[in-house]
């Protein structure tokens, strides 16, 4: 009885596709983004009547909207053309056209989740916020090698003699900021610079090659063909270091 019903697959009268029976007549189905107060009432396959106070047709979730139809949201790592296709919260359809997580997300089985912190636990490297950052050895969020931290970003570390603020700027081991009023990074005491790495300095009586890699005050690299760590003219050796002689 009444327009836009047929006899369906169970022998029994109903209303035909894209009408939905309220009472004992057949309404047309409402188009996807129009009012609605029940998702039955709504056109397609995969639709819903959502959006709380002001119920509008809509897509289910894991479903996005191409024109007047639904279709599955595309899992991380497939190809898509728009980041509302993309399954899952904290999605984007990347610039190589694949589903993937957002900046500062990162995937998980399915899903994605937010990075981690510096400083907090981890147990895989790309968990780890921000760019030069790893899970280090005691399973925390760090800057990699030769990266430094300042506020929640990794900086590179800076070079010997070039200025710094703070020691643990500073490239390489056993390195530090120095200078007064205009630090740089320098070795720390009792170590001295080749090239860009910073080396212990060379005990009294040991073989050298130039004077600033002897240890201690007033030393100096010493001895014709056989060069060695020796005191300086006018100072004399007592046990690892050079005291000045007496006048006479």
């Amino acid at each position: 009885m009444g327009n836009n019903t047929m006899c369906n697959g169970g022998s029994k009268c109903a209303c035909k596709t894209n009408y939905y029976q309220k009472d004992t007549i057949c309404k047309q189905k409402i188009e996807l983004g129009k009012n609605c107060s029940e998702s039955d009432q709504c056109m397609g396959d995969n639709t819903m009547c959502n959006g709380g106070s002001k119920l509008k047709c809509a897509c289910k979730t894991n479903y996005y909207q191409q024109d007047t139809i639904c279709k599955q949201k595309i899992e991380l790592g497939k190809i898509c053309s728009e980041s509302h296709q993309c399954m899952g919260n904290n999605t984007m359809c990347n610039g190589g056209s694949k589903c993937a997580c957002k900046t500062n997300y990162y995937q998980k089985d399915t899903i994605c989740k937010q990075k981690i912190e510096l400083g907090k636990i981890c147990s895989e490297s790309h968990q780890c916020m921000g760019n030069n950052t790893m899970c280090n050895g005691d399973s925390k969020c760090a800057c990699k090698t030769n990266y430094y931290q300042q506020d929640t970003i990794c900086k590179q570390k800076i070079e010997l003699g070039k200025n710094c603020s703070e020691s643990d700027q500073c490239m390489g081991d056993n390195t530090m900021c120095n200078g007064g009023s205009k630090l740089k990074c320098a070795c720390k005491t009792n170590y001295y610079q080749q090239d860009t790495i910073c080396k212990q300095k060379i005990e009294l009586g040991k073989n050298c090659s130039e004077s600033d890699q002897c240890m201690g005050d007033n030393t100096m690299c010493n001895g014709g063909s056989k060069l060695k760590c020796a005191c300086k003219t006018n100072y004399y050796q007592q046990d690892t270091i050079c005291k000045q002689s007496k006048s006479r």
